[in-house]
């Protein structure tokens, strides 16, 4: 049974919530050692791994299992996350503006708080994800599968929408100004055409 411990400092006077059954995973020495040889790790197994206030910028992951992987406070500028399991990840306080998630998974993936802008997600499949005070104005979502996503004071500001489904998603408290509706499947199943050239 994985029992929670609380361990009270009475120095500090802060409670440290720890477990011992699920330590957090930290990058594998050999991905590491890829990214810093080659700046990626093309195809890599990083289920689990929990990075935090590292620094990614450009480092290309394409093809790389990510499920539950957790992106915290870290910087991942014109990271490739291209065609990458990144199911059920977590992406919070960070940056992945100008990003490529182009045909990743990222099913039932978490974004809090995150700085997506012009991030590009061509034909990824995001349904079920929560996507929370975060900012992806300008992003490419062009035949994104975006059916149940939650959204929540989150940035859509000129996000091209084109032939994306939103079925079922929740769009209340975000900003779709100027973006793209083309051939985009609403919440409500009705077809959007407004933008279409």
């Amino acid at each position: 049974m994985n029992r929670l411990r609380l361990v009270l400092s009475s120095a500090l006077g802060v409670a440290v919530a720890s477990s011992a059954l699920a330590q957090p995973i930290r990058m594998p020495v050999d991905a590491a050692e890829a990214i810093a040889e080659t700046g990626g790790c093309v195809g890599c197994d990083l289920t689990d791994v929990r990075v935090r206030f590292d620094n990614y910028d450009g480092v290309d992951f394409t093809d790389a299992t990510m499920v539950n992987f957790i992106f915290r406070q870290s910087s991942g500028v014109g990271t490739v996350f291209a065609a990458a399991d990144l199911s059920e990840a977590g992406f919070v306080r960070s940056t992945v503006s100008e990003a490529d998630f182009n045909g990743a998974s990222l099913v039932m993936a978490r974004f809090v708080d995150t700085n997506a802008r012009e991030a590009s997600f061509v034909g990824a499949d995001m349904q079920g994800m929560t996507i929370t005070g975060s900012i992806l104005n300008g992003a490419d979502l062009t035949a994104a599968n975006l059916s149940a996503v939650s959204f929540a004071n989150t940035g859509l500001a000129g996000a091209n929408l084109t032939d994306a489904n939103l079925t079922n998603a929740v769009l209340e408290t975000t900003d779709l100004s100027e973006a793209i509706l083309c051939r985009t499947t609403m919440p409500d199943g009705s077809i959007a055409n407004q933008d279409c050239a």
